[in-house]
């Protein structure tokens, strides 16, 4: 079902003409209620949705990032701490859980470039731990995309064919 297709819907199930509501206001709330399916549907089954993958250079002393602008699941990280010349040379890194931390010196402060952890909060994630040198493409983070506003009367949703009516 397209985003005509969808539109239309909408003025059939509601009963309101397009003098009261314009097609620009429809189209606002079909693609909000697509990104509250797609969102659901994630959290449900991943599998729906095509994975993308993101590289990032790792900063000098620097831990803090930004997460991709377009995330709407972060499913792994993986970090190199020296220069990677293959998929091998990353460690998937562990989401940190504050609630299972007992002795912040030695479980907070002592990690290893070979068990890394990251924490996310909001827009941001950090890594531990901190590099000690810059490395070029030395983070990837694996992710399912928040789905495009749909614009076009011919756009479809990206999620499948049998929730386009949820829209």
């Amino acid at each position: 079902m397209n985003l005509l297709n969808l539109r239309e819907q909408v003025r059939r199930r509601t009963g309101i003409a397009s003098t009261v509501v314009s097609n620009s206001a429809v189209y606002a709330l079909v693609n909000q209620g697509i990104y509250l399916i797609a969102s659901k549907l994630a959290s449900i089954n991943e599998d729906f949705f095509e994975e993308q993958k993101v590289k990032f250079n790792l900063a000098l002393n620097s831990a803090l990032y930004s997460m991709p602008t377009d995330l709407m699941k972060a499913k792994q990280f993986r970090l190199a701490y020296t220069t990677p010349t293959s998929e091998t040379d990353y460690k998937v890194a562990s989401f940190y859980d504050p609630t299972q931390i007992y002795d912040i010196q030695a479980e907070e402060e002592n990690i290893s470039t070979s068990n890394p952890l990251v924490d996310i909060s909001n827009n941001y994630f950090r890594i531990k731990p901190t590099p000690d040198v810059a490395v070029t493409n030395g983070g990837e983070i694996y992710y399912i995309a928040r789905p495009s506003a749909l614009t076009l009367t011919g756009d479809t949703p990206t999620f499948p064919l049998q929730f386009h009516d949820l829209a």
